[in-house]
């Protein structure tokens, strides 16, 4: 399960994408449509996830992340969450 991660992903998230506190943010949400994370905001998040969880992100699979959903997975497996 993703629950583990997904509030600190959110977190990141609403940080970098400049949301209020309040916005609510599932996995369903597309990153670039829903929350505004354009691919330099996506580097953002990525390097933030890696500094603040202590994972890191393969290159390769940063492409491929397009919802929220897709990161908390991807990190809830490195994670080992």
């Amino acid at each position: 399960m993703t629950t583990h991660v997904h509030a600190d992903i959110a977190a990141i998230l609403r940080r970098i994408g400049k949301l209020p506190e309040f916005h609510e943010i599932t996995g369903d949400h597309n990153l670039r449509y829903d929350l505004g994370i354009d691919s330099i905001k996506l580097i953002d998040v990525v390097v933030n996830i890696e500094e603040e969880l202590g994972v890191v992100i393969d290159d390769e699979i940063v492409h491929g992340l397009v919802t929220v959903g897709d990161i908390d997975s991807y990190v809830a497996g490195l994670a080992g969450r």
